[in-house]
């Protein structure tokens, strides 16, 4: 095989070099998938890498709780109750009833994570799946999903959540549903106008021609055009849950005690903050970073999916 190389004669002498063509170092790398320069996009974003370490430390920390948790997440020493920072036995020391900060917040991660992850997981698959179904058929049946969605769009989101737990009942399985009914609406519409760009494609009419039915063209040729942008948009979702859901908590319409959970955690410390403020604001700081984290992580994967940028 001949080599690519350049002769150049100069006085008589000829001199040979590697022939300096584009792209010839590329040429024998292996072609990069799609999901292969997404984590390369998404490994670039520093940010967003510590967000996710910060949140696959939290989800491990929550599943470990039972084992790695220093002491009883009910029992507590009245003697010691609003015990400081640093106090023996107590690294972040104790609650207004003299339980171990420390163990309540390991286990009150694994109620509030569940209690943010869980909606937006449902919303998406109910959100996701009305949304192709209003996209595709348009006409009366889109019309009424998307109509529907309206109602509920009157509401500011928060107060929605609030009325519809305060209706459900006390609970994480009530605040749960709440927060889910909050979130499929926006969900739908997102979902509804992919759908929409999807259906008018060639491949879509050429399915159709073939005599492909509504429910085959939806699954095999819309869903996976449509995956993308509600994954990408629930996704930014995860963080205000985690507010939404300590707050339901914070108000008594979440979680009951005296299960530890970051937002009954903080209204119960709520009276502590001039007697012990370092103690009370531990619960809301939890809350924040992993709100942040979630921010930063679906940040990240917003632009990780983008191929413009």
């Amino acid at each position: 095989m001949e080599s690519d190389t350049w002769q150049l004669t100069v006085g008589g002498t000829a001199t040979a070099g590697a022939l300096p063509w584009p792209g010839a170092e590329a040429a024998d790398e292996a072609p990069t998938s799609y999901w292969g320069r997404f984590g390369r996009r998404f490994l670039e974003d520093r940010l967003a890498v510590a967000a996710a370490i910060t949140l696959a430390v939290l989800t491990a920390a929550a599943l470990l709780a039972p084992w790695i948790a220093p002491a009883s997440v009910t029992d507590g020493d009245v003697a010691l109750r609003l015990a400081p920072l640093g106090t023996p036995g107590h690294l972040l020391g104790t609650d207004e009833q003299g339980r171990d900060m420390l163990t309540r917040l390991l286990h009150g991660a694994r109620l509030t994570l569940l209690a943010g992850l869980v909606p937006v997981l449902a919303a998406g698959l109910i959100g996701g799946a009305l949304g192709m179904v209003a996209g595709y058929f348009r006409g009366a049946i889109g019309g009424t999903i998307m109509r529907l969605m309206d109602v509920f769009y009157a509401f500011p989101a928060i107060l929605l959540a609030i009325g519809l737990a305060a209706a459900l009942g006390p609970g994480l399985r009530n605040a749960i549903i709440a927060l889910a009914v909050v979130f499929i609406p926006p969900i739908v519409r997102v979902a509804e106008t992919a759908t929409r760009r999807v259906v008018v494609q060639e491949f879509v009419e050429a399915a159709r021609a073939s005599g492909a039915t509504p429910y085959q063209i939806i699954r095999y040729h819309v869903a996976g055009n449509v995956a993308g942008p509600v994954f990408v948009y629930a996704s930014t979702l995860f963080g205000v849950s985690i507010v939404f859901a300590a707050g339901l908590s914070f108000l008594g319409l979440g979680v009951t005690p005296p299960t530890a959970e970051w937002g009954l955690m903080l209204a119960s410390l709520k009276d502590a903050i001039y007697t012990n403020p370092v103690v009370a604001i531990l619960p809301g700081a939890a809350i924040f970073v992993a709100s942040v984290a979630f921010n930063l992580v679906s940040d990240g994967v917003r632009d990780a999916f983008d191929v413009r940028l």
